[in-house]
């Protein structure tokens, strides 16, 4: 049976796996388009975790999958969350983390710059976001 590693390297496009290096930890990282940002990291484990820099991170797990079969349960979450970074390194995610730990992430759709806490900074892949204009 496939490993999540090895199906969530099956599911990224092969423009973004060559951004990909294997990281100290086991795990894949790409590197900082900007340093206020940080690395891209995915760990494996029982779940897939994407770290964004030291901003946040998520987590895809395929015991939240509703599919049937283990193998259809790990190629799902592999393809969730290369999906996911995909999204990210094309600067479709606002990552934002505040001095006092808490950090997330959403798409604009799904939330607003206005919602941040007013010490929170805000950030694209490619490098700060203005609070004034996303």
């Amino acid at each position: 049976m496939p490993s999540l590693r090895d199906q969530f390297l099956r599911a990224l496009p092969h423009s973004i796996l060559e951004s990909f290096r294997d990281s100290s930890e086991g795990g894949l990282l790409v590197p900082a388009q900007h340093s206020e940002v940080g690395n891209l990291e995915v760990h494996f484990d029982e779940e897939i975790t994407v770290c964004l820099g030291k901003h946040t991170h998520t987590h895809f797990s395929p015991w939240e999958s509703e599919s049937q079969s283990v193998e259809e349960r790990i190629a799902e979450t592999a393809a969730d969350a290369a999906a996911f970074v995909e999204s990210v390194l094309s600067d479709e995610w606002i990552i934002w983390s505040a001095p006092n730990g808490s950090g997330g992430c959403f798409t604009e759709d799904a939330g607003s710059l206005s919602e941040l806490p007013g010490s929170a900074k805000a950030f694209r892949w490619s490098g700060p976001v203005s609070r004034d204009v996303a």
